[in-house]
């Protein structure tokens, strides 16, 4: 499954190009959790396939990937 959704913040020139994705939905679910998920075995998967989508999630933003 693709995350259905991406979080992006803006830089200094105000485009959204900071990922805010690991820290959301990473770091700050697990806290959510009390810090409970990051022992689950699909964890690492979850943390490492929200990096693989990282560029394309920035990409289809940016209006340059088309992610069908």
């Amino acid at each position: 499954m693709i995350v259905p959704f991406a979080i992006f913040a803006a830089d200094g020139d105000w485009k959204f190009t900071v990922n805010r994705a690991q820290h959301y939905l990473v770091n700050e679910f697990d806290r959510l959790y009390g810090g409970q998920l990051h022992a689950n075995p699909a964890w690492r998967q979850w943390s490492a396939m929200l990096d693989l989508l990282d560029d394309k999630e920035k990409g289809a933003f940016a209006g340059t990937i088309n992610l069908h």
